[in-house]
């Protein structure tokens, strides 16, 4: 005789109730293996989108139920930390979310942040550049910081090297340069190292102080020449100064005829340019009145001041010229003659100042009984040259010449 099968119910609790899912054998046939809970999952993933919150779900919204939200179709509710990139976020990485301002990722409020390398220089993270690429050898390093010698990376056309730190007697200078002479430092034997290949300068190419001789011309050590010699006989000094011309004109005039001392270099400059001279642009009068001298208005040569007669030198430069002696008389004008007379308009002191008072034609403007102006002599070498006791004052109505001399060119 047969026995019958006993059968036990299995039972899931639902929403406050209670749903008969299936009735299993408890006898007859050996062992029934344990319900497996992959059915219990399936029955729990059914359920949502149905409308009912169920006790293991967040929300429940049906067919509403959505990835942006506000109910997922895992009836999770959907916001920033979930995992998922809704509506108005930025980014979102659930648990990985960070609450930093800086450093890269996603905040906890679902932003991108800020970070070096992003290509943005950003002030919260103290960026001093941001490049937004990962090459060490431009002008913006990987840590967003200015790149600079001593770094240790090597700026691609502006460093030759970087060894980080800052010795001038290693392989790298302080400076960023290979050593040797042109890289900026003085090392060894160099007397200078002013890191450019400029010989106009005050250190040369070769690393050697600049000097009157070296046949290199420095304007800033106030060479005017340099033809690497110590002659003082072939148009440039030992002092580097070169000759300049000095005539008297072949002209005569009034005190009165000049109007002013830019009147008188005027003269000068049109009887040079007339007798081809260089440099006729430059020419001025030896003449003082209130508004100006030479002492005030010439270039202060340290060349020779010549004659156009066999080079016949006046002068070795303006301390010379000034002592109260000259080397040969100023009686060769423009063209290359002599003159013969004597006189010239100066009112000039043997420093180059004006004499004082106003014996000067009333600004070498003004020809009268009244009127008076100092003279020189172009046949003395002593201070008569310029300020001539004998002549003085004489009358601006006297018709006499003027000393004319070349400056440096303007």
């Amino acid at each position: 005789m047969t026995r019958p099968i006993a059968l036990s119910p299995v039972v899931l609790v639902h929403g406050g109730g209670a749903m008969l899912v299936g009735i299993l054998s408890s006898s007859c046939c050996g062992d029934v293996p344990p319900m497996d809970t992959s059915y219990t999952e399936m029955f729990m993933k059914q359920q949502c989108g149905n409308g009912t919150i169920e006790e293991w779900e967040e929300c429940d919204d049906g067919e509403a139920n959505s990835d942006n939200g506000p109910c997922s179709n895992e009836c999770i509710r959907v916001g920033c930390g979930d995992g998922l990139l809704d509506e108005g976020e930025e980014c979102d990485f659930g648990d990985a979310n960070v609450a930093d301002d800086y450093g890269g990722g996603c905040s906890t409020a679902c932003v991108v942040l800020p970070e070096c390398g992003d290509g943005n220089v950003d002030a919260i993270g103290d960026e001093e550049c941001d490049d937004g690429n990962t090459n060490e050898n431009d002008d913006c390093l990987n840590t967003c910081e200015a790149a600079r010698c001593g770094d240790g990376k090597i700026q691609i056309g502006v460093e030759e090297c970087d060894d980080g730190n800052q010795v001038d007697n290693d392989d790298c200078t302080n400076g960023c340069k290979n050593p040797g002479c042109g890289n900026g430092v003085v090392e060894g034997d160099e007397e200078c190292d002013d890191g450019n290949q400029n010989d106009t300068d005050e250190c040369l190419s070769t690393c050697i102080k600049a000097t009157c001789g070296d046949a290199k011309i420095q304007p800033v050590l106030g060479e005017e020449c340099d033809d690497g010699n110590q002659n003082e006989d072939d148009g440039c000094t030992s002092s580097c100064g070169r000759d300049r011309v000095v005539f008297v004109t072949s002209a005569i005039y009034q005190g009165g005829d000049f109007g002013s001392l830019d009147g008188a270099d005027t003269e000068c400059r049109f009887l040079a340019e007339a007798a081809g001279l260089d440099n006729f642009e430059t020419f001025r009068a030896w003449l003082s009145d209130r508004t100006g001298s030479p002492a005030t208005r010439f270039f202060q040569s340290k060349g020779r001041y010549i004659l156009l007669q066999n080079e016949r030198v006046v002068a070795y430069g303006w301390e010379d010229l000034t002592d109260g002696e000259i080397w040969t008389t100023i009686d060769v004008d423009e063209n290359g003659d002599v003159i013969n007379q004597a006189r010239v308009w100066s009112n000039t002191a043997i420093d180059g100042t004006q004499i004082p008072g106003e014996d000067d034609c009333v600004g070498w403007s003004m020809v009268g009984v009244d009127t008076m102006g100092r003279q020189g002599s172009f046949s003395a070498t002593d201070s008569n040259w310029t300020d001539a006791d004998t002549f003085n004052p004489g009358f601006c109505s006297n018709n006499v010449h003027l000393y004319c001399f070349e400056q440096s060119a303007e």
